[in-house]
């Protein structure tokens, strides 16, 4: 190559690094063809040409590239490589090959802590994708050894949800744990009504999830429909804002956008705003509060509704539940915050959509039953879809529909269809669809809704009701297994529809297959029962909740507490 060759191909590198910084990805695929015709098989180039295409949702298109990396990188040794190829596959849902390429990493001696904890994260979001959990929690472990990054230990936390033998004591044992992260943390001095004269009290919640989430669904009477009278409410949003968001801004007080801040920053902001209560809506998913939650900067924390247990910090004084996750007695020892038990549901699920007209059930006209699931396949551990099979065994020509994002992706379909193989799953009993825009419509063709154990589905089985489809349960003992059974029991009438045992279960769900007349009465009905239940009738929710916040405030002015600058 002449110099003159070679200045172009550099500015062509340059150009297309600028173009993917620019989120061009578009122009920057046509500049990695432009650069690959003179060296086919540049690293640079054929990484930011799968990431491009990753980015454009281009799966497939990214899986060739990937294929050539691979071939490139067959025996390189280097860490930079290597790793990036492995987030690459993650990305591109070509599970088995990160698999193999990050273990591969493990093998090289230059590694530090650093990176293992690196590797291991990819490991464990690998496992995670498939549904293989008990992997996933292995490798989550093995990070936490190496980190003391509290995000690390919340990942961990709520990937426990999804084993189902976890007795609620390890649970609280394990979340308590998470303290010693956040040793020598300043908190804030307050005093009641010490700076501000008003008779309402302002509210305060915090979130990554005012967007396109799950959370969104149930959080948006509680932004939109409080009363003003009593109430200020401010709210704290640390996500890249959507159309959901610019639904939901214009009804706080204030609305304040705290992506990119620091957790210091954050607090001080809820501290000068004067919150009484602050209620986080995130626990320990992902991009949570925790950093700003240990600073204590209102004088009551609250949380609820995004998580399903404790959080496991002193500085957090509520956990928002209700009579059916969490029954009087039941659960108080497992929790470091006190238990606030709403009356009825302690959540309110507002549709994406507005209400489909109802249909009568797919069995009158198709002659047989289609249970189905909407939850994402990580729910669906072997116990979960074995116990599927053998509803399917007992209900003739039964078929189940599974719809999830992961169907779309051959390669990793594959490997679950594989996995489930090997454990005796008939895999002609099942169809697969992958997620798509208007997949609420998919209830269409499902006669009864299968949750998934130990971790249920919330918004997809408030979608299936809404859509008039039953939902057979399986309650269990903590608050994260009793979602479906909380929701069942507010619409009422429904009891045919909870298990507490998987033979319960599958014999539930077999009798109500049998009874087609039934099934159609809840698909033409159904929607109208949920519509008027406290799961959807937001007056009755917010008469609940808002009573819950005047009590907690009103103990706490009562009390005199006052909350001072400490380390610990």
């Amino acid at each position: 190559m002449n110099i003159t060759n070679k200045n172009v191909q550099l500015g062509k590198n340059k150009e297309l690094q600028t173009a993917m910084n620019a989120r061009q990805f578009t122009k920057a695929v046509n500049l990695a063809f432009t650069i690959l015709k003179n060296n086919p098989m540049d690293y640079n180039t054929l990484f930011y040409l799968s990431k491009a295409y990753i980015k454009l949702n281009e799966k497939e298109k990214a899986h060739k590239v990937i294929k050539r990396l691979l071939v490139l990188l067959n025996n390189a040794k280097d860490w930079g490589p290597l790793y990036y190829l492995a987030k690459l596959q993650l990305q591109s849902t070509q599970t088995a090959g990160n698999t193999a390429t990050a273990k591969k990493l493990l093998s090289l001696t230059t590694l530090d802590n650093t990176r293992k904890c690196s590797v291991y994260r990819l490991l464990r979001d690998n496992y995670v994708l498939t549904g293989n959990m008990r992997q996933a929690i292995k490798y989550a472990l093995k990070c936490n050894k190496l980190s003391n990054q509290p995000a690390d230990y919340s990942k961990f936390l709520f990937l426990l949800h999804y084993l189902r033998f976890i007795k609620r004591k390890h649970f609280f044992a394990e979340s308590t744990s998470i303290q010693k992260l956040f040793t020598r943390v300043k908190q804030f001095h307050h005093e009641p009504r010490s700076a501000r004269q008003t008779t309402k009290i302002r509210i305060g919640y915090i979130s990554p999830n005012f967007n396109k989430h799950a959370v969104a669904l149930f959080v948006y009477h509680l932004i939109a429909n409080y009363n003003k009278k009593d109430f200020e409410v401010y709210c704290y949003a640390n996500c890249k804002e959507d159309p959901i968001s610019n639904q939901l801004k214009q009804f706080p007080e204030k609305w304040i956008n705290i992506s990119g801040m620091d957790a210091e920053k954050i607090a001080a902001q809820i501290y000068n705003d004067k919150i009484d209560i602050l209620v986080d809506l995130a626990g320990h998913t992902n991009n949570n509060a925790l950093a700003v939650l240990v600073q204590k900067p209102a004088p009551i924390q609250m949380t609820g509704i995004g998580y399903f247990n404790t959080l496991g910090i002193k500085q957090v004084d509520y956990f928002l539940t209700d009579i059916y996750c969490d029954p009087i007695g039941e659960n108080d020892n497992y929790f470091t915050e006190k238990l606030i038990r709403l009356p009825h549901s302690h959540l309110c699920y507002t549709p994406l959509n507005a209400h489909p007209p109802a249909k009568p059930a797919p069995c009158i006209r198709n002659g047989y039953i289609t249970f189905g699931s909407m939850n994402f396949f990580s729910k669906i551990n072997i116990t979960v879809i074995k116990t599927w099979q053998k509803i399917l065994d007992n209900v003739p020509h039964s078929k189940l529909l599974l719809k999830d994002k992961i169907a779309g992706y051959e390669y990793t379909l594959n490997y679950i269809k594989k996995h489930w193989q090997k454990n005796g799953i008939d895999i002609s009993r099942i169809e697969f669809q992958p997620a798509s825009p208007d997949y609420i419509k998919s209830y269409y063709n499902i006669d009864i809704a299968l949750d998934t154990f130990p971790y249920p589905g919330g918004a997809t089985t408030c979608d299936a009701l809404y859509m008039g489809v039953p939902v057979i349960t399986l309650a269990g003992e903590r608050h994260g297994s009793r979602f479906g059974y909380s929701l069942l029991k507010n619409i009422g009438g429904m009891d045919t529809c909870i298990a507490f045992s998987i033979e319960e279960y599958i014999y539930k769900a077999v009798q109500l297959a049998q009874n087609y007349q039934k099934i159609n009465a809840y698909h033409l009905n159904l929607y109208e029962k949920m519509l008027n239940s406290p799961i959807m009738n937001a007056d009755i929710y917010m008469k609940d909740i808002q009573k819950a916040y005047k009590t907690v405030w009103k103990k706490y002015i009562k009390s005199g507490k006052t909350i001072i600058h400490c380390r610990y």
